[in-house]
């Protein structure tokens, strides 16, 4: 369970953009969601175009009732890169005073892309080069 005290620290983001990953990981997603919007924060979701094998798309958004909780909910097909994205969707990523992504793809898309953003990258160090990249041990799940 996430602390009150963990969750205050995102008081100071109004605008988030979350950029979700793995399907079976919506349930703590939207126990997070809730508690920022609680908290007054704005959230963007980010989803993949389905269908993506494993990958939270509109349809699961929808299932778990996190599009009645969002402000918006958008599509990515692939992975988010802003250099490559439509304008509507950048134009969020550009708003937001904090991005949250998860999953080791979505950090190597975003990593040389986030243009001094604050950003937290939920992730699991799986290999040297992203070891070496967050300077984290493999099998690391800690933020540095």
């Amino acid at each position: 369970m996430i602390g009150l005290l963990q969750i205050d620290l995102f008081l100071a983001f109004l605008e988030l953009l979350i950029e979700v990953s793995n399907a079976g990981e919506i349930g703590f997603d939207s126990l997070l969601i809730s508690k920022l919007k609680e908290r007054g924060s704005k959230i963007n979701l980010l989803v993949k175009e389905g269908p993506f094998p494993e990958d939270v798309t509109t349809e699961d958004v929808s299932f778990f009732g996190l599009d009645q909780l969002v402000d918006s909910v958008a599509e990515v097909h692939g992975f988010f890169v802003p250099g490559e994205s439509s304008s509507s969707l950048v134009e969020v990523f550009k708003k937001s005073d904090l991005l949250i992504a998860k999953s080791t793809g979505n950090y190597e898309a975003l990593k040389a892309e986030f243009e001094g953003k604050r950003a937290i990258f939920m992730l699991k160090v799986k290999c040297k080069p992203i070891a070496t990249d967050t300077g984290r041990p493999c099998g690391d799940f800690r933020r540095g």
